[in-house]
């Protein structure tokens, strides 16, 4: 998959971070902190409020961490998207969606859509992506908040078929939330979907997906 690493130097560039303190890698971006009564670096503390205040804003960032105590992690870690692919015509995606929603998507395409704090056994990190999530395999379709496996009468499965989708990898937040599911047929769009391009999967046999 092509790579984007253009992005995170970008971001990172006006905090003017010493390069011994910040480790900019595939999928995330590492910036040691130093231990407590120290004095902090100006451009990390600038950093730390942006994080905190939202003032530092991108679609492909997907989460973040400030010195995680859960861990003892003397450190701040964004987590990106960086790997992508392109989609093809000729190959579904699918996206599980509550029943409700179904009418409205099916007139209006799906827009990106905001994230919640979640809580993982590795400690708390701090979503900030507007997305929507895709995947190859329907009846596995990862949803960020625990992976939860959808089904039916609750849920509903929707397949799309858009071509020249941009389709980001998330394996890096995956892996942070559960090493157990890592699945490299998710994909985060950060696109709207237009109707024509989405249509209801009728259900498999026993009006389940297992």
């Amino acid at each position: 998959m092509p790579k984007d690493m253009e992005l995170p130097k970008r971001l990172m560039s006006p905090y003017k971070i010493p390069d011994n303190l910040i480790d900019i890698r595939d999928n995330e971006i590492e910036i040691q902190l130093v231990d407590k009564g120290q004095t902090e670096n100006p451009g990390i503390l600038k950093l730390i409020s942006d994080l905190k205040s939202g003032r530092l804003k991108n679609q492909r960032i997907l989460s973040h961490s400030i010195k995680n105590d859960y861990v003892n992690n003397n450190e701040i870690v964004i987590f990106m998207t960086n790997e992508y692919k392109n989609s093809e015509s000729t190959k579904s995606l699918f996206h599980w969606t509550k029943k409700e929603n179904v009418e409205k998507i099916l007139k209006e395409g799906l827009k990106p859509s905001g994230p919640t704090l979640y809580v993982s056994s590795f400690g708390s990190l701090t979503y900030t992506y507007n997305g929507v999530f895709l995947s190859e395999f329907p009846e596995k379709l990862n949803k960020i908040q625990g992976f939860t496996f959808y089904k039916r009468p609750k849920f509903e499965l929707l397949e799309i078929r858009k071509p020249s989708m941009k389709l980001w990898t998330d394996s890096n937040i995956i892996r942070q939330i559960d090493y157990r599911s890592v699945d490299p047929k998710s994909y985060i769009v950060f696109e709207s979907i237009e109707p024509k391009y989405i249509k209801l999967k009728q259900p498999k046999i026993n009006n389940e997906w297992k």
